[in-house]
């Protein structure tokens, strides 16, 4: 009986063999007899050629006059825009633009593309989708409450080097100005910094629009207690004559109500560039 089932698994093994080799034989007669896939099916990537020209495109530019929006002209200057076919409409540098014109030039067609505080943007909703803001470029860190030197106040900072939490050291930092007039730009992307700085500190001043360039003559002149410029360079002018920064937005951000609706978020000022949507969409 061993020799019986030892001989059937033999057969059947043989059989098993026979079958496969059987059916390879017809899969590789299939696959002689099927069809040759078309190129076109193929993927197959284009070699690569060089170009014999670039492209070429007029851009109307406008830059606000901060040094965080007009870097852009460190390119013009090398001709990096002219090496890539962007050519910076009006020659040499673009328009100089401010922040109480930018938007209706904008609108109008006169630019196409300019560095923009975004939000600026957001009243011409109401009315119209035409501004689009299609980048953003960095985050604002100069606004910033200055103190006359003479007044030989403390800061925030001092106060929470001293061990005071977030409340008491705005409020102590703050509390000289109670009554004081703080001279402010014109410029509405400073007006939340400044109003958040009074409520959390539960001071209030009187509040003085100068321009930036009146403003450093008056603080030169000694004749301002409180300041908060629009400029990075005016406010590194002031800190280097020694005047005292009370307060800024980088020690909101650090020591500030953090979470969920923080009421430090509104506060975060991105520049980016603004931009006319039928210039956008056309190229």
């Amino acid at each position: 009986m061993t020799i019986l089932r030892a001989a059937h698994r033999k057969i059947a093994s043989g059989l098993a063999s026979v079958t496969f080799v059987a059916l390879l034989a017809c899969s590789f007669a299939t696959l002689r007899a099927a069809p040759a896939v078309a190129a076109a099916d193929l993927y197959q990537p284009v070699p690569p050629e060089p170009g014999t020209e670039v492209p070429q495109a007029s851009i109307k530019f406008g830059m606000r006059p901060y040094a965080d929006n007009t870097f852009y002209i460190i390119a013009m200057k090398k001709g990096w825009f002219k090496d890539v076919g962007v050519n910076i409409v009006p020659p040499p540098y673009g328009l100089k633009v401010t922040d109480t014109n930018v938007v209706a030039l904008l609108l109008n067609g006169q630019l196409d593309i300019s560095s923009e505080y975004c939000p600026l943007m957001l009243p011409t909703y109401k009315t119209s989708h035409q501004l689009k803001c299609i980048a953003f470029v960095d985050n604002f860190l100069a606004n910033v409450i200055l103190a006359n030197p003479g007044l030989h106040l403390r800061s925030f900072k001092d106060y929470i080097k001293q061990g005071m939490d977030f409340q008491q050291a705005i409020h102590a930092a703050i509390a000289p100005m109670q009554g004081k007039t703080l001279v402010g730009a014109p410029e509405l992307s400073d007006r939340p910094f400044e109003e958040a700085v009074s409520k959390f500190a539960g001071v209030q001043w009187n509040l003085q629009v100068l321009d930036d360039a009146k403003s450093l003559v008056l603080a030169k002149s000694g004749r301002e207690e409180f300041v908060n410029p629009e400029g990075a360079p005016i406010v590194y002018t002031l800190m280097q004559a020694g005047w005292t920064d009370l307060v800024d937005i980088g020690d909101l951000y650090k020591y500030g109500p953090a979470g969920v609706d923080s009421p430090i978020e509104p506060l975060v000022a991105i520049v980016g560039i603004g931009a006319n949507s039928d210039f956008v969409n056309s190229h």
